[in-house]
């Protein structure tokens, strides 16, 4: 319904849910003329939010979050791997599945944002995202007013910070995303290469 209402207001409609992600391909069946945005941020950070926010350990959510399929090397291990494994082997499995799907598509119908640029409204990032959206892009003030209104802002007990991560931690995020976090250009966080061969970090709180 909120598609079809935006074709006769002739609007532009855009969905921005995360659960939408793994549906991409058949609405790109559907839709072929549909366009996507793919944003990623830096693996800490992500895992952080997560670890903070309880995912993989009864989060309400939890039952909507993937985990390996059948055939996947980690399946038989995955029930052994602590929340912070599972939650680095989502960053990576969640970036992997995004690219993949891109590079099925033809390069004029996604476009990616680097959620650091994003934060700091980028002027030449904005400029080319409404462009890509072909819809008038609105003054400044008006982005730097919806962009501190932080509505999905985390409350209650955090994680530590990336910065503050031992270095088993970031090892082991590194070991379990290495691809997605070499190609998506954040390997200049890690340590390479690294002189931890321990994995399986079992956080306190876990």
């Amino acid at each position: 319904m909120p598609l079809l209402l935006s074709m006769l207001k002739r609007k532009q409609y855009v969905e921005t849910s995360a659960f939408m992600t793994f549906l991409a391909p058949a609405i790109h069946e559907l839709l072929p003329r549909s366009r996507f945005i793919f944003m990623h941020r830096h693996p800490g950070e992500v895992v952080r939010s997560g670890m903070s926010r309880g995912w993989y350990r009864g989060h309400g959510a939890d039952a909507n979050r993937i985990s390996p399929c059948d055939d996947d090397p980690i399946a038989g291990e995955w029930e052994r791997y602590s929340a912070f494994e599972k939650t680095c082997w989502y960053w990576s499995a969640y970036n992997g599945f995004c690219r993949r799907f891109l590079n099925s598509i033809a390069r004029d119908q996604w476009f990616e944002i680097r959620c650091e640029r994003l934060f700091k409204c980028d002027a030449e990032l904005m400029e080319r995202l409404f462009e890509f959206v072909a819809v008038e892009r609105p003054s400044s003030e008006a982005i730097e007013r919806v962009m501190k209104a932080r509505i999905n802002a985390q409350r209650g007990a955090r994680f530590e910070s990336f910065s503050e991560w031992s270095d088993v931690q970031k090892n082991t995020l590194y070991e379990l995303a290495k691809r997605e976090i070499d190609d998506l250009g954040y390997s200049a966080s890690f340590a390479q290469p690294s002189d931890i061969e321990q994995r399986g970090y079992i956080p306190s709180n876990d």
